[in-house]
């Protein structure tokens, strides 16, 4: 199973999206309205709507969480939190594993939103979530990698986890052994120019930015 998440951010899931066999669809908020306005099925509404977006949503959806307006936790965390709960785990992945976690229109305008994000990515990185948006691919690997020439020009990779070593083999800039820091920007802006690249590192998690 597949898990695509829509927030309610700039709309670049209307671009990005392709069908996926067995997919499970997420309306975070107002990422609802851009399932509906998509005609496709919602199988999960989360979000403090208002009363407006609400009747909607609620017709359109298989099932739905509503949460009050003043909470401590923003509705993609709920989302994941959700994901990674008992319930979700019995009803849903205990009947199909969960393969691919894809976030959709969480990337937009406000920074600190943004940011979020990225912490959220982080967190729950023993989940396999990929956060996706017209120009970007983020994702979190560990130990080795292969990567393959793509539409995405630029690679960056950022340390997550302190004494981080990496080497890199079939990018225009390669590294043996580098003790990368975690506010270290050296590998920011690489190229894959072999047909395969790899990433290796001491078991110890990156943050992989793939750009167009």
């Amino acid at each position: 199973m597949i898990v695509k998440i829509v927030c309610a951010s700039n709309d670049t899931f209307s671009k990005l999206y392709q069908k996926d066999e067995g997919e499970y669809l997420i309306g975070v908020d107002g990422g609802a309205k851009v399932l509906i306005k998509n005609r496709l099925p919602i199988d999960l509404a989360i979000g403090d709507f208002d009363s407006a977006q609400f009747n909607e949503i609620k017709a359109k959806s298989k099932n739905i969480i509503l949460y009050p307006p003043n909470k401590d936790k923003s509705d993609l965390e709920l989302t994941l939190n959700y994901i990674f709960s008992p319930e979700f785990q019995t009803n849903y992945s205990a009947k199909k594993r969960i393969e691919k976690i894809i976030i959709y229109n969480a990337t937009g305008r406000r920074l600190d939103h943004y940011r979020a994000t990225m912490n959220l990515l982080v967190r729950y990185m023993h989940l396999p979530i990929e956060v996706i948006d017209n120009h970007n691919y983020i994702y979190i690997v560990n130990s080795r990698t292969t990567f393959k020439k793509t539409n995405y020009r630029y690679i960056s990779f950022f340390a997550i986890d302190p004494n981080t070593t990496i080497s890199l083999k079939g990018f225009k800039y390669d590294l043996q052994d580098h003790e990368l820091g975690m506010y270290d920007n050296l590998c920011l802006s690489n190229e894959i120019i072999a047909e395969e690249a790899s990433l290796s590192t001491n078991n110890k998690k990156v943050m992989v930015i793939q750009s167009i």
